[in-house]
């Protein structure tokens, strides 16, 4: 995401047929990938480290990222359990 333009996220995302928010969620996905790559140098299993284990810290730094709320943070940490 950090490396695709603005124009190549607006872009792939109209191909995926996404585009109410189409723009600002390119916009996120960029500021999302910078916070990934200044806070936890691209790897974002380096979150759970910071967060030291603990769920609820580890919600709360996800919701550090562009349009991530307290529902999408839980979202995430179940779905990535899995994986």
């Amino acid at each position: 995401m950090r490396e695709a333009s603005w124009q190549e996220r607006v872009d792939a995302l109209g191909r995926a047929r996404y585009k109410r928010y189409d723009e600002s969620t390119a916009t996120a996905l960029g500021d999302g990938a910078e916070l990934v790559g200044r806070e936890y140098g691209d790897d974002l299993r380096r979150l759970r480290d910071r967060a030291g284990g603990d769920p609820a810290q580890v919600r709360a730094l996800l919701t550090r990222f562009p349009r991530l709320g307290p529902v999408g943070a839980e979202i995430f940490c179940r779905e990535a359990q899995a994986v």
